[in-house]
C-alpha cells in the first residue's frame, strides 16, 4: 500500500504539513500504521506492521488541517 502526501494547502522548509494522517492496514479487531506529516511517496507491507490474513488498507485523517493525499492498494 502507497500514499502520496502534497503540500497542499502548504508546506514548511522541511516538507512537512500541519496535517497529520494515518495509513496502514485493519483487519476485524484493530488499526496498525504509521504516521506521516511529511508531504512525501511512502509505502508499508503488511509484514512491517506485524499483519497477516484479511486485510483492508486504511488512509485517515487524524489531526490538524486537511492534506491532500492520493492512495493506492494493490493486492
Amino acid at each position: 500500500m502507497g500514499i502520496d502526501k502534497t503540500c497542499y494547502p502548504g508546506c514548511n522548509w522541511n516538507y512537512q504539513t500541519t496535517g497529520v494522517i494515518l495509513y496502514g492496514f485493519e483487519n476485524h479487531d484493530r488499526i496498525r500504521g504509521r504516521f506521516t506529516v511529511k508531504a512525501n511517496t511512502v509505502y508499508v507491507e503488511p509484514w512491517e506492521l506485524g499483519m497477516s490474513g484479511a486485510l483492508r488498507a486504511q488512509v485517515t485523517w487524524y489531526s490538524g488541517p486537511a492534506s491532500q493525499v492520493n492512495a493506492a492498494a494493490i493486492g
